[in-house]
């Protein structure tokens, strides 16, 4: 089994640079090893040294599966950022159960996940890095996650019912505009690097907790 097998996988459904996207399970698969061999053959070469040749061979798919799916190499990886920012947005959904925690103790494991997810994607964070004004992949900012401050605010109140729409759309803003942020800092910077990331990375987690540490605090003091 190859070591990325044992990743979560996400559905790989409307990923920036895929020229379509898959219907069938099988197809999904090929997707998701496909995006898998690419971050996994970050961590052994830069972005320049990787071909499409070592990308196929890596996933252990066909030449045309790849070509189905993709245009070319760089389309490959801006999904590949693209389903890092996906997994750093489901982070906040709540798993079954946490509707029923305290506060403080959600918080905590919304926390304790994006940090793993950070661990998880340190390669991706490496590539942006070293690629920010790499000839072959020359649109610097990435494309970001279409999910609305909406629909967030909405699942946001769902479990929280004391916060006000408009809070919870701010605080919604709030995490959005973190954790682009934070991509953004690094693709755009020339001198942040790796180490400027993580700092990004705990300033987004900080807004974000803040936020609802300030919301919370905002409608306790209403009820008293």
């Amino acid at each position: 089994m190859h070591p990325w097998k044992r990743r979560p996988k996400i559905k790989p459904l409307q990923l920036a640079g895929m020229k379509r996207q898959p219907s069938q399970a099988r197809g999904i698969d090929r997707v998701n090893d496909i995006l898998d061999a690419c971050e996994t053959l970050l961590g052994e070469k830069r972005y320049e040294e990787i071909s499409i040749d070592a990308i196929i061979e890596a996933a252990d798919i066909a030449r045309g599966t790849l070509y189905h799916f993709f245009e070319n190499k760089r389309s490959v990886f801006l999904a590949v950022m693209h389903r890092a920012l996906v997994e750093i947005d489901e982070q906040t959904n709540p798993k079954p159960g946490e509707d029923k925690l305290e506060f403080v103790d959600y918080v905590a494991r919304v926390e304790r996940r994006l940090q793993k997810v950070w661990k998880r994607h340190d390669h991706i964070v490496e590539f942006y890095e070293a690629n920010k004004f790499s000839p072959d992949f020359n649109e610097r900012r990435q494309q970001r996650h279409s999910r609305s401050v909406e629909v967030m605010a909405d699942e946001l109140r769902s479990r929280h019912p004391e916060i006000g729409l408009t809070r919870a759309q701010g605080i919604s803003r709030t995490l959005l505009q973190a954790i682009y942020t934070g991509f953004d800092a690094v693709a755009l910077s020339q001198s942040n690097g790796a180490a400027g990331f993580r700092r990004e990375w705990q300033q987004m987690i900080l807004a974000y907790i803040g936020s609802l540490e300030l919301s919370n605090q905002t409608s306790s003091s209403k009820e008293v």
